[in-house]
């Protein structure tokens, strides 16, 4: 299988707008169809309002970038020694020299993660000459059925619908995610529901947005219209004009406005209905977080913050789920076919670096630096973020040697090796003994004592 066939057998669907007549019955008939297996025209409704609600997609964008963010490694099981421990960092090298075969590893982690949307992801093992697996392709979910909830997975080339049947696959071939309450789940219902009341909205608006005004007449105006009833017309050309931002001048006292009303906002059950819409969609998405229902200040902070570090909490959350799927469907295979018979020591993880505090960090290099050890300087830049230099160093530092960061200058250093500050100072202090040293009649030099 792959995309370039399957774009072919699925082009139908191009010519199909999900979203168009769609009704609250319709909507519950999908949500059926998909109960029963057969998940193409449901997941070509998720796949479209991912795309035309911008709460699910910003909640889809917020959550995937997240996501996305965070570093994978190959961990080894903790408590090892020994044979162990040397067992797991082979393990170790090359589990992780499979997964940096896969060309597409992070466009793999991201269609696992929508699964946390639309109920399930598909990822199928394309292999090299080695049997190592070189890329996870991900298959778009209207290609899937099965029969019921719990029925083996079977894939539709032709992506149809109305029936259950398609071509068996064998498991070890994917990697699978699967989802038991999936977002668009909630997010389809409250996506129609919005479509009827905005309906209804849009009615609303065109009939009270730009508020009506009655004109009431004078008792002169009404006396003088009793005696000439072509009055009328001259008025109403009159109150046109003003009412359509003309321009026109009454006699005072002469005619009164009634605001026809029409209501505003706190009078527009639609846009109540709309948010209660918006804010389901969000506790579906932030998994219940009641922070995020609160407007973000937009200033990088206040309730900006909180909303960040939720998104964080929620992808790593989703990131140990994923980790999971990985270790089960791509860490065991790999590892049996490159450790047959042995146990498995290490596994993959996606999660946050831990982040170094650089303060620790400073200190513990000024200790080990007065226990005579000096850190990397190369390393030491890496792990503090900062460019560090001497401060007591003049002179440009030289491009083919490290900058060091902290010395013992108790300890002698070579000038051919280290930095070139310690070189300096291990020059600088043999000029200073060599001018301080007189000769003595032996030919050797002595040290001058204080007051000589």
């Amino acid at each position: 299988m792959k995309l370039a066939p399957l774009a072919l057998k699925d082009l139908w669907l191009s010519t199909v707008n999900p979203l168009r007549g769609l009704t609250m019955a319709r909507v519950i008939s999908e949500l059926e169809a998909g109960q029963r297996g057969d998940y193409s025209t449901l997941q070509w409704l998720y796949h479209f309002i991912e795309k035309r609600d911008a709460t699910l997609r910003g909640a889809k964008r917020r959550i995937l970038s997240s996501l996305l963010k965070l570093d994978w490694d190959i961990k080894i099981r903790s408590g090892l020694e020994g044979a162990a421990l040397a067992t797991a960092e082979r393990q170790q090298m090359a589990l992780r020299e499979e997964y940096e075969q896969v060309g597409n590893l992070r466009q793999a982690l991201r269609h696992l993660a929508l699964s946390e949307f639309r109920g399930f992801s598909h990822l199928e093992k394309h292999y090299g000459p080695d049997s190592q697996v070189v890329r996870l392709e991900p298959v778009p979910q209207w290609h899937w059925c099965r029969e019921g909830l719990y029925g083996d997975w079977q894939f539709q080339e032709q992506a149809l619908s109305g029936g259950i049947g398609g071509q068996a696959i064998d498991p070890v071939n994917f990697i699978i995610r699967e989802v038991e309450d999936p977002i668009d789940e909630i997010a389809v219902i409250c996506f129609a529901r919005k479509g009827l009341s905005q309906k209804d909205f849009d009615a609303f608006i065109a009939r009270y947005g730009i508020p009506f005004v009655f004109w009431i007449l004078s008792d002169a105006m009404a006396a003088a219209l009793a005696n000439d009833p072509t009055k009328m017309g001259e008025w109403m050309s009159i109150m046109r004009g003003i009412g359509s931002d003309g321009e026109g001048i009454i006699p005072g006292g002469t005619l009164e406005t009634l605001d026809g009303g029409g209501g505003g906002k706190d009078n527009n059950p639609f846009l109540q209905h709309l948010g209660y819409q918006d804010e389901q969609i969000v506790m579906a998405a932030t998994s219940g977080k009641l922070t995020m229902l609160n407007d973000a200040s937009g200033m990088g902070g206040g309730n900006s913050d909180v909303h960040a570090d939720t998104f964080d909490e929620i992808a790593q959350a989703l990131a140990n789920e994923i980790s999971e799927t990985m270790q089960e469907q791509f860490d065991a295979p790999a590892l049996d076919r490159l450790f047959p018979g042995q146990t498995h020591l290490c596994y993959f993880e996606l999660a946050a670096q831990d982040a170094e505090d650089v303060g620790q960090l400073v200190e513990n290099t000024k200790t080990l630096a007065d226990a005579g050890w000096v850190m990397d300087g190369a390393e030491l830049n890496e792990r503090t973020g900062y460019t560090l230099s001497r401060a007591d160093v003049a002179h440009p530092a030289n491009p083919m040697t490290a900058t060091a960061v902290s010395k013992n200058r108790t300890r002698p250093v070579s000038p051919l090796a280290g930095d070139l500050s310690d070189a300096a100072d291990v020059i600088l202090d043999a000029m200073v003994q060599a001018l301080t040293e007189t000769p003595n009649d032996s030919g050797l030099t002595e040290t001058p004592h204080s007051g000589e």
